[in-house]
């Protein structure tokens, strides 16, 4: 869905001096915003909290580099390493330590799905 809105800004008034003649010109200015976005959502990207729209990012898996595997392998949670690293010193060990996770999977064998979904969020 594309949708079109136009908000009034203004006025302006020219004088232009042309010979002998002067001419009055006016314009009304308009702003024009774009939306791009399916129908009955809303622009994520235009949340006014930071934390909004990082999780919609994970809702959707967009932009996801690993993916956390629960339990036993039949679980697999999509993330993003960055917010991962950023909010646990045990994620930024293990992606920027010594020994750097390098693959998409991490595997986490003694977590319930659930659990770890709302870890995640």
């Amino acid at each position: 869905m594309v949708k079109l809105e136009v908000t009034p800004v203004g006025d302006v008034t020219i004088f232009v001096i042309v010979g002998k003649c002067i001419c009055l010109l006016n314009f009304s200015l308009q702003m024009y915003t774009v939306s791009v976005g399916h129908e009955g959502d809303e622009v994520w990207q235009h949340a006014p909290r930071f934390a909004s729209t990082n999780l919609a990012m994970l809702e959707r898996a967009i932009l996801c580099d690993v993916t956390l595997v629960a339990g036993r392998g039949a679980a697999r949670v999509p993330c993003h390493r960055f917010i991962l690293a950023s909010r646990s010193p045990v994620f930024y060990t293990m992606f920027c330590g010594a020994l750097p996770e390098t693959g998409p999977d991490v595997n986490i064998p003694d977590i319930r799905e659930n659990v770890l979904r709302e870890f995640i969020k």
